[in-house]
């Protein structure tokens, strides 16, 4: 997506679920719009949830997104990764 292409609206925040320090941090929308087209398919949902749907239960984990990002089935990417133990909790 260029600058110029950014209006208000693309701007505008997006929520995270909780990071690993029980944090919440938002992205531009237009972040989660290009992850959703891998999330969405070719369907625009998935497991009947819109876009703005997710945002409504919380956003996208900070590791889903990544896989997202990374053109990746995110839950698929999430199981290889954790059975690989690429993803390590810290203990509370």
């Amino acid at each position: 997506m260029t600058p110029q292409a950014l209006d208000k609206d693309a701007l505008r925040p997006f929520p995270t679920l909780r990071d690993a320090n029980g944090k919440h941090w938002s992205i531009p929308y237009w972040v989660a719009e290009e992850a959703f087209k891998v999330y969405g398919g070719t369907t625009g949902t998935r497991y009947g949830q819109s876009l703005e749907r997710i945002a409504e239960r919380g956003g996208f984990s900070w590791e889903e997104l990544v896989a997202l990002l990374r053109g990746e089935d995110s839950w698929r990417a999430l199981g290889q990764r954790a059975l690989s133990g690429m993803f390590t909790r810290r203990p509370r």
